[in-house]
């Protein structure tokens, strides 16, 4: 068995596009260390692995889903981002740029509200979970049959 699917890749074009459209910041949810200013934008990959065939086979495509969580101090403002996140990867543009790294775009959730409280106020998060569909890198060490007899 070779390698599998490298998911910095996804991630890397994720965090490409989301400057590219807001401007903003996208880092990895619930990790250690700075916090950009807001607003700010965090993903977390809830679904890595959506199988859509029963056979794992060379070169397979399955599915993955991430969580895209803006980080705002105002509510409204974080449900205008979610919205534009949300818009931004049903475009043309957005999609052709994912064809270019043999992604395909499958689906976006619906926007909504995600705050979070702490401890004397609330911190104002809106998201969507954002679905695409993968081509693993995986190649089996098959055996090859060179000839039967019978």
């Amino acid at each position: 068995m070779e390698t599998t699917y490298d998911y910095k890749e996804l991630i890397d074009f994720l965090i490409e596009s989301v400057s590219l459209f807001s401007g903003k910041e996208l880092i990895e949810s619930n990790t250690i260390g700075d916090i950009p200013d807001y607003p700010y934008c965090a993903y977390t990959i809830i679904s890595p692995y959506i199988s859509i065939t029963s056979d794992i086979v060379t070169g397979e495509q399955f599915e993955c889903v991430v969580s895209l969580t803006w980080h705002c101090l105002s509510g409204l403002e974080a449900l205008s981002l979610t919205a534009k996140t949300n818009k931004y990867f049903r475009t043309f543009e957005a999609k052709q740029r994912l064809e270019e790294k043999n992604i395909i775009f499958v689906s976006c959730s619906s926007s909504g509200q995600r705050d979070n409280f702490l401890s004397i106020e609330y911190e104002r998060l809106a998201g969507c979970d954002l679905r695409f569909r993968l081509t693993d890198s995986y190649k089996d060490d098959e055996l090859e049959i060179e000839n039967i007899e019978l």
